[in-house]
């Protein structure tokens, strides 16, 4: 067995190494097993820790702040610049450390929000509900498709709250889409396709890299955590959605946004069968791993989705666009465009190659107009119709629900097990590509298979 395999089996186990991941066996000793979740009055306050206060982290936390009765009290980064930057934006009051569990043993902290690579969030969300804490975790709500089972168990086990953060699935236009679907409006819907594509160093996930970066400013050790040792790496580090080790690459970032939105908005839980490709056409920077493009065909019982990510081209493209026998819907960032499609017959390509006579003649007995199309069906023509909502972020609608369900211990929109789900296909997405082969869902099982 090898040191690195070895590492991740310890770590993963939730054992104290003071030198890999600096838990204190106090913090730990101070955790319960199962925490009574704390009730709220709507004049209550919720007291919130973020954990990762990187480019999405920071937002998050500010769009938390929007939602009222919320405070920010405590950061977890590891690397130093952002927590400054954190004090610079939340007030020097504000307590930060490199140490999550510290966080985690504070009683004053009711929930946090985890903000981390991939790797990193099924130890971290398991460590916080046993502390007896509600948890925000970033999509995608896994590193591999196994740890889904594992954070629900121990969901089950605590009671607390999960939020998986896929905010569009909060977008308000979506309750008048699923309608429409469900009314028959664009009649039956055998088709899906969903597009997300950039074409820049910094949508392919290069960020820009701290001037000051090192092993003295960055805790690279903690970094690692439960994933094999490395020697230091400040493109990892910054840049870690290039590297298996800490990400599922497009499929579990961009796929699984996208896939969300899917299975809430044609009410379906799980994807039956995925093929995919993918490949890294031209972005080699810093020994990348994952490909640059995905494509995926995935099949459910009534639709197929179908998958788009490319880094080396933007040309706009509808980000989801769901097609039925009576009409279109295509959905953007603001709202959504209803074109009514409604089956049109033209007999006039054949029936043109035959004589006039024979022409005229199966008109007449058929019922069709002189284009050639059926005088009892014709329907009426209608324009596309455009609905542009001025809503608020879509991120502070799902934190907004998160901190509800804080208050109330309802049900989140997207729930342990609707992220986990989402979150498999992507990982199907790969194992597909990896394999040069589709892969299964076993419903049965609940478990992947060739």
């Amino acid at each position: 067995m090898s040191d690195s395999l070895s590492r991740r089996q310890f770590l993963g186990k939730g054992t104290a190494v003071a030198g890999a991941v600096g838990v204190a066996a106090s913090s730990l000793a101070a955790r319960p097993s199962r925490a009574t979740p704390q009730k709220f009055s709507a004049n209550d306050k919720i007291a919130f820790g973020l954990i990762g206060a990187g480019m999405r982290g920071i937002p998050d936390a500010e769009c938390a702040l929007q939602v009222p009765g919320t405070e920010l009290v405590m950061v977890a980064e590891l690397y130093d610049g952002r927590l400054a930057r954190c004090r610079e934006l939340f007030g020097s009051q504000l307590a930060v450390t490199k140490d999550y569990q510290e966080m985690l043993a504070r009683k004053d902290i009711d929930a946090v929000i985890i903000v981390t690579p991939d790797h990193w969030h099924k130890k971290m969300a398991i460590d916080a509900m046993e502390a007896g804490k509600d948890v925000y975790l970033q999509k995608p709500a896994t590193w591999s498709w196994e740890e889904g089972s594992d954070i629900l168990a121990v969901q089950k086990k605590t009671g607390r709250v999960i939020q998986v953060g896929s905010q569009g699935i909060s977008a308000p236009y979506n309750k008048l889409i699923r309608k429409k679907i469900k009314a028959g409006e664009i009649g039956q819907v055998t088709m899906v396709e969903c597009h997300n594509h950039r074409n820049s160093y910094i949508g392919a996930w290069y960020y820009p890299i701290p001037l000051d970066a090192s092993p003295v400013t960055c805790d690279w050790e903690r970094f690692l955590g439960p994933a094999p040792e490395r020697p230091w790496s400040p493109e990892r580090f910054f840049r870690w959605r290039n590297y298996w080790d800490y990400s599922g690459g497009l499929p579990t970032d961009l796929f699984v946004h996208m896939v969300t939105t899917v299975h809430h908005l044609m009410d379906v839980k799980m994807v039956q069968r995925v093929y995919s490709s993918g490949k890294l056409h031209r972005l080699f920077k810093d020994n990348r791993e994952v490909p640059d493009q995905a494509n995926a065909i995935c099949d459910y019982e009534d639709f197929t989705l179908l998958l788009t990510c490319t880094g080396n081209n933007k040309h706009p493209v509808p980000y989801v666009s769901i097609y039925g026998t009576e009409g279109t819907l295509v959905i953007g960032r603001s709202g959504f465009t209803q074109y009514y499609e409604p089956p049109r017959e033209d007999f006039s390509y054949t029936v043109s190659t035959w004589p006039e006579a024979q022409q005229e003649h199966y008109r007449h007995v058929k019922g069709l107009d002189e284009q050639g199309r059926p005088l009892a069906e014709l329907l009426p023509e209608a324009d596309p119709v455009d609905y542009e909502m001025d809503v608020e972020d879509s991120t502070v609608t799902h934190l907004r629900n998160f901190f509800h369900c804080v208050r109330t211990r309802e049900k989140p929109i997207e729930d342990m097990k609707t992220g986990h789900l989402a979150a498999t296909v992507g990982h199907m997405v790969n194992l597909s590509q990896k394999a040069g082969a589709p892969v299964h869902w076993d419903a049965e099982k609940e478990a992947v298979v060739g």
